[in-house]
């Protein structure tokens, strides 16, 4: 897989989920999400393989990308840290939320079924080093990346699209 350098995709920074009980600091975690979401619903399936550390904000900016799908914004989305996959159907299509947290060597994808299970029109996965990058399996479309900003509040994401060779 070799990364795409492509222009239209950008880096932006907003307020991590400890300050989000401001309207303004959702409203730019919100645009942010709007921007990546343009991006993703180009490609289908996409796969978004979202990297960042322990309290980054991964689920929340997974919550964020769900609503700009569509999803409403009084529904709940949760770590599915120890259920591996949650789904969320979206003016009838459906989106996978993978937490790949707690998987160990040897993890298979195919063993949990993923293979098999409904057509999604796009895939969230947090903690994707866990996918052997030899499957056929989920490979990422587009790649985020979640960084600290200049403050422990601030949190910069860089979204790159891949391609597969």
């Amino acid at each position: 897989m070799t990364q795409n350098s492509d222009p239209t995709l950008a880096k932006w920074l907003a307020k991590s989920q400890q300050v989000l009980g401001q309207p303004a600091e959702r409203q730019a975690l919100a645009a942010v999400a709007i921007a990546v979401t343009s991006e993703l619903v180009k490609e289908r399936p996409f796969c978004l393989w979202m990297i960042g550390g322990l309290g980054a904000g991964k689920t929340t900016f997974a919550g964020e990308i769900l609503r700009a799908l569509g999803l409403d914004p009084d529904y709940p989305v949760t770590s599915p840290t120890f259920t591996y996959l949650n789904e969320y159907q979206i003016k009838g299509l459906w989106y996978a939320h993978i937490d790949l947290y707690r998987a160990t060597s040897g993890f298979s994808l195919e063993e949990l079924g993923f293979v098999d299970s409904r057509d999604f029109a796009g895939y969230l996965i947090e903690w994707p080093a866990a996918i052997d990058e030899t499957t056929d399996v989920l490979p990422p479309t587009h790649l985020l990346q979640i960084e600290t900003g200049k403050t422990t509040e601030e949190r910069v994401f860089k979204l790159s699209k891949v391609r597969s060779k």
